[in-house]
């Protein structure tokens, strides 16, 4: 029994630490303003820098979304990356590419 309560306890941190918890509804007055769009991945790809505003009750702040979408499907997955390096570092159609 004890075995059975401790792991869904565990479960349940694991949920909220790790993976978090699904936001509910979208926050009123966010906005999503595309502020760039270029070929990327020599034609095969869209690049699109995206801003992603909103409001919260510590005040205003954004978030800066660089997404790329093949061309020719309208329904794709994708994959988040949440990463602090710039967009010379991450961006795959950069004249200069890095080691690392």
């Amino acid at each position: 029994m004890w075995e059975s309560v401790r792991r869904l306890e565990i479960l349940e941190l694991f949920r909220e630490n790790v993976y978090g918890k699904d936001p509910v509804g979208r926050p009123p007055g966010m906005t999503f303003e595309i502020t760039d769009e270029s070929d990327a991945m020599d034609g095969k790809a869209t690049r699109k820098l995206v801003t992603i505003s909103y409001q919260s009750p510590r005040g205003q702040g954004a978030i800066h979304l660089v997404l790329f979408t093949p061309k020719g499907i309208t329904n794709s997955p994708c994959f988040l990356l949440i990463c602090n390096r710039g967009s010379r570092n991450i961006d795959p159609s950069r004249r200069v590419k890095s080691h690392f």
